[in-house]
């Protein structure tokens, strides 16, 4: 499955964090570089419309917490 320009890098990243034991073995490098990119894309487009700091950190807090252990 494709991922986000430059979501390439990340996914690698991703890759080498599973293999060095730093992400569970059973993570998804690749739906992992998508999910921050959705997340930061939607944040991105959200801070530009306008909206406040306070509800772009309450967005982003959740989707912190759902990263995996």
């Amino acid at each position: 499955m494709p991922v986000a320009p430059g979501g390439g890098q990340v996914r690698e990243r991703f890759e080498a964090a599973r293999a060095e034991g730093d992400l569970p073995p059973d993570a998804d490098p690749a739906a992992l570089a998508r999910y921050v990119f959705t997340v930061a894309y939607g944040v991105a487009v959200q801070a530009a419309g306008g909206v406040p700091r306070e509800h772009l950190r309450e967005t982003v807090e959740p989707a912190l917490r759902a990263w995996p252990s």
